[in-house]
């Protein structure tokens, strides 16, 4: 299964390289697609969010609920954001705005740490009905969203 994660995920990016090199340009650039990188590192979950390839947002958000409340991280004009995150369990929002593009990651987050030395994370993404396991660290390309009238 987590072999197959990343496997799916190196697929997801080849086919956005070629579809670039096509010619859709009402698609953002592969580069400019945003990434979430989840890892486990002195006893707490690091979200980070960057580009496939060097690009500056006009705004990163990081959303997370855990059972100590809300939490709402923001910045402008960045290449990256890093959240730490202390619980194991947590709902994650990831919203990145560039320009009139919208790219989002909604789930939930349970962190197995069974085995100390190979965390693994269960994902249960927006619009499905399974959580999946992934190792840390754990990779997931954002989904763009058209936007309204944009």
């Amino acid at each position: 299964m987590r072999s197959g994660s990343v496997l799916a995920v190196a697929m997801i990016i080849v086919v956005a390289l070629f579809a670039g090199c096509l010619g859709d340009t009402s698609q953002p650039s592969i580069t400019r697609i945003p990434k979430v990188i989840m890892d486990h590192v002195d006893n707490q979950t690091v979200i980070t969010v960057m580009a496939l390839g060097e690009h500056r947002y006009d705004r990163i958000y990081v959303n997370h609920t855990t059972h100590e409340g809300s939490f709402n991280n923001s910045s402008v004009h960045r290449y990256a954001m890093v959240v730490p995150i202390k619980d194991a369990s947590f709902t994650l929002n990831v919203t990145v705005l560039d320009k009139r593009d919208v790219y989002m990651l909604n789930c939930t987050v349970r962190l197995d740490l069974a085995n100390p030395e190979r965390p693994v994370f269960w994902v249960r993404e927006e619009r499905q009905t399974k959580e999946s396991d992934h190792d840390s660290p754990y990779t997931v390309v954002l989904e763009w969203r058209e936007t309204v009238g944009g």
